[in-house]
């Protein structure tokens, strides 16, 4: 017999898994605000942008799993739209707004984007690969 946590704990759950988003995007504004502002970012708008799109980018993914279980491909490309930009847009931000940043900033930032992007799509493909297998059984 599968375990299926109360909606209560799925609740639950889901809001802290936001909180926890908010305050990782929280500290990566104040690493920002540290690093970048002297190169022309301003750490109140990139902390707008980022903290603004924690909850759709924390939102997204389990859309796209939930519409990729009911194979609505219209719902699944909008919120993997809406998951992607939120991921990239505080660093769109940045590319538009630094201004000398140095060589080895972009290396960091590049990878972070790369890194954490590859992740998220690989954990996003997983799981709806799962979520689908175990919907057709």
């Amino acid at each position: 017999m599968k375990f299926e946590p109360s909606a209560k704990t799925k609740k639950l759950l889901r809001y802290a898994f936001y909180l926890v988003i908010i305050i990782y995007m929280s500290f990566r504004v104040i690493l920002a605000s540290e690093t970048l502002g002297r190169y022309g970012v301003n750490p109140y708008i990139f902390g707008l942008l980022d903290v603004g799109t924690a909850i759709p980018y924390a939102i997204g993914g389990p859309k796209v799993i939930t519409y990729a279980k009911q194979r609505n491909k219209n719902k699944i490309f909008q919120w993997s739209i809406i998951f992607a930009i939120s991921f990239i847009l505080p660093y769109v931000y940045i590319a538009i707004s630094g201004e000398k940043i140095p060589f080895y900033i972009w290396l960091v930032l590049g990878f972070i984007v790369f890194g954490l992007g590859t992740q998220a799509f690989l954990s996003l493909r997983s799981k709806i690969k799962k979520a689908m297998s175990e919907d057709n059984q």
